[in-house]
């Protein structure tokens, strides 16, 4: 069945009535995906450090020769969605391209080794992430690699009250404080050197080992729990980023653990 002309023109009509119009297509996505890399690397807590050698000709000085992973954490975000990234790397012949990496991970790191000699992870002396998202876009960011490693503050002779000394040839400057006794505390201040923008705390690991609180310029920032299973030496159990050039206070407050009460402090590395 036809329909009349009459019928026709009433249906026109309601549809001007109506302002019926076609849907327009949406814009394509040209925007590039966000990507946030911090400035500098830091520490990777739980990582057992090197144990360092002492550098004559290098005024005595004890640095971190045989090295310690840090990293970079990226992020990255698009409303079309993350699809792939890539890392490349700077020689000292230029960059050499990293291999594509079909992903929708919105986060990931780049680890590398460090040491005092500032040899570089493996000759590398920068990193590029190339970060895709769904429709194409591409973001890259640069960072050098701050591998210069030394240590902040080893402690001399002088023993603090509360504390007692461990000699031991596994620990930064063969020896650590202990102390097992309740809210005994130590306080160290280290200095932000403008270069390597993260201080980690040395600690040992055992199974009389137990809990201690930390506190960063008189505010409490975590309270980290030495115990293990088995007795281990050199390990990062706090990485802070220090801006700047100024002097911070670290203070370290043993909880005194029922059953494994102490704590041992090594060291601080930058």
């Amino acid at each position: 069945m036809t329909m009349s002309a009459r019928a026709l023109t009433a249906l026109l009509g309601l549809a001007a009535a109506l302002s019926l119009t076609a849907v327009p297509a949406q814009a394509a996505d040209t925007s590039a995906p966000t990507l946030s890399v911090p400035a500098r690397s830091s520490f990777i807590v739980g990582q057992q450090v090197a144990d360092p050698e002492d550098i004559a000709e290098l005024g005595g000085l004890s640095f971190i020769n045989g090295g310690a992973s840090k990293q970079y954490k990226w992020t990255a975000s698009d409303p079309s969605g993350i699809c792939g990234y890539s890392i490349d790397e700077q020689f000292i012949y230029g960059w050499e391209e990293g291999t594509l990496h079909p992903s929708n991970a919105t986060s990931g790191q780049y680890t590398f080794g460090a040491d005092y000699w500032g040899t570089r992870s493996g000759d590398v002396f920068a990193f590029r992430i190339n970060v895709y998202d769904c429709a194409g876009n591409k973001r890259s960011v640069e960072r050098g690699l701050d591998t210069y490693l030394k240590v902040a503050k080893d402690y001399g002779p002088t023993v603090p009250s509360g504390w007692k000394r461990t000699t031991w040839v596994g620990a930064v400057g063969d020896s650590m404080l202990n102390t097992s006794t309740y809210k005994t505390s130590l306080s160290t201040v280290v200095v932000g050197d403008g270069a390597n923008g993260h201080v980690a705390l040395v600690m040992a690991k055992g199974p009389g080992r137990g809990k201690a609180s930390i506190y960063f310029d008189g505010v409490y920032a975590k309270t980290i729990n030495t115990y293990a299973a088995a007795n281990i030496n050199r390990i990062v159990m706090w990485d802070k980023e220090l801006r700047g050039t100024g002097n911070h206070t670290i203070k370290v407050v043993n909880q005194a653990t029922a059953g494994h009460p102490r704590i041992d402090i090594d060291a601080y590395v930058q």
